[in-house]
């Protein structure tokens, strides 16, 4: 089944949502996180783990979408996000512009052996706003390759037990890469890539990279 004629027939005929209500997208992901100061990558952290994210149609083409993406190894953080969008046909083109609100939770530790400071606890926490755009292209009725853009905002508050307190403003992109490939009318296969960064006015916070290989269920 192509996956993406179904959402634009969506667009036409809304009795149509009983054959395609939206998607459930399940992943392992690797991500590289660079901490920075000033600009300058202080630290670089190794992280794995899981990403969920889903789409449902709630009426004709407009979709609320939810995200929900966790990380263990050199530190530990988990990010929320919903919002709406809404999928809009071009020919063979999709393109989905969406806006939500994001939460981040992130610890890590690190040490300051010059000042005799070890395993000191950091802890950032981020939420705000977004706004992006998505855009897929079907090459045939079995692959497609695409990609996003998402703009964030965040009130982060930055804490290092016991010898630092912060709160600060961050904004930043996010850059996604998707191919995608049915393996059936409802299951498909994907691999993604994606860049993130989130800095103050200093140019204080993280950014990372990632891939991931996920599975698609189609409801």
């Amino acid at each position: 089944m192509k996956k993406y004629l179904i959402l634009a027939l969506l667009l036409i005929s809304p009795s149509l949502q009983a054959i395609c209500k939206g998607k459930l997208d399940v992943a392992p992901t690797w991500m590289k996180i660079d901490v920075l100061e000033f600009g300058k990558t202080v630290r670089r952290l190794d992280i794995s783990g899981a990403r969920v994210a889903a789409d449902y149609f709630v009426w004709n083409n407009i979709m609320a979408r939810g995200t929900f993406l966790a990380g263990r190894g050199d530190a530990n953080f988990e990010t929320y996000s919903l919002g709406l969008g809404a999928c809009l046909p071009y020919k063979q083109l999709y393109f989905t512009p969406h806006a939500g609100i994001t939460y981040t939770n992130f610890r890590t530790s690190f040490d300051l052996p010059q000042f005799f400071l070890f395993h000191l606890k950091q802890h950032f926490t981020s939420y705000g706003p977004y706004v992006g755009l998505d855009a897929q292209w079907c090459i045939n009725d079995k692959w497609r390759i695409g990609g996003g853009f998402v703009y964030a905002w965040g009130r982060t508050k930055t804490v290092v037990k016991p010898i630092q307190k912060a709160k600060s403003s961050t904004k930043g992109p996010n850059y996604t890469i998707l191919l995608e490939h049915d393996i059936g009318d409802k299951w498909s296969i994907n691999l993604g890539a994606g860049y993130n960064r989130s800095l103050d006015r200093e140019k204080h916070g993280l950014k990372g990279k990632g891939i991931k290989i996920g599975l698609t269920r189609w409801f």
